[in-house]
């Protein structure tokens, strides 16, 4: 299983957001995570504030359900 099945599972039995780090997006790649219900891409590297940032944004929004 890789990493983008996984995150399939992940939310199919908790119903969390996905956020993907990955160091390249290829279109296969992106297709394939599309279904996945994603909430964001961070590129590696990436920066902390960046992290910060989307991680607080997808935490606001699973407390808004």
């Amino acid at each position: 299983m890789d990493g983008i099945e996984a995150a399939q599972k992940i939310r199919e039995r908790f119903d969390i957001p996905i956020i993907y780090f990955t160091a390249y997006m290829n279109e296969e790649r992106l297709m394939r995570t599309k279904n996945t219900a994603l909430f964001f891409y961070i590129i590696k590297p990436y920066e902390e504030g960046e992290l910060a940032s989307t991680l607080e944004i997808a935490l606001k929004g699973t407390r808004r359900k």
